[in-house]
């Protein structure tokens, strides 16, 4: 979805054989609002491993002022397409305003096999939300925001939230790989 404002640094973390990770880090942005003033940096962090289908995705906000920062923000993953999904209990759902948050989700892409696999870092971090009940969600995509709406950030500190993603063919497959991960397996 991107930054309102421009980048600042493109950052490679990592790459080897085995590891490439990259960040986008935004400019030191200041803003005033409802809650006060703030300066925070943005950084989108993308990580992918050889021999896993998985994609890591971290959205981070740290408070680079001298006062506490209002941390709330979300970003948005849209171009997956898929009418329904199924959480880690089995439970399908359609067109919900906000989506549970559990250890993995598998969303099947819409009149296709297969689909995707989702599985959040801390699901207790984390809301998902179509944003608007809305006909449309598919098309909107889907929304990441902190569960906690009001978040204080002490200067220097950082909150995060992200996810792994990955093609799968089935939910079972989902549970399979999130089993892996507990493990600490791949």
């Amino acid at each position: 979805y991107g930054f309102r404002y421009p980048l600042a640094e493109i950052k490679v973390e990592a790459d080897t054989d085995e590891e490439k990770s990259v960040s986008l880090i935004s400019q030191v942005q200041h803003g005033k609002g409802w809650w006060g003033n703030r300066t925070v940096v943005f950084t989108l962090k993308l990580t992918a491993r050889t021999n896993s289908p998985v994609i890591g995705l971290r959205a981070m906000m740290k408070n680079a002022g001298e006062y506490p920062a209002h941390g709330y923000f979300y970003y948005r993953l849209v171009g997956l397409k898929f009418p329904y999904y199924y959480d880690a209990e089995g439970w399908q759902y359609a067109g919900k305003p906000a989506i549970p948050v559990t250890d993995w989700l598998f969303l099947p892409s819409a009149n296709t096999t297969g689909g995707y696999g989702l599985m959040p870092f801390n699901r207790k971090n984390v809301k998902i939300t179509t944003l608007y009940p809305r006909g449309d969600w598919q098309k909107v995509g889907l929304y990441f925001s902190p569960a906690k709406k009001q978040l204080s950030i002490k200067p220097c500190e950082t909150f995060s939230m992200g996810f792994m993603i990955f093609p799968a063919i089935s939910q079972w497959q989902v549970r399979e790989h999130f089993e892996k991960e507990k493990m600490g397996c791949d």
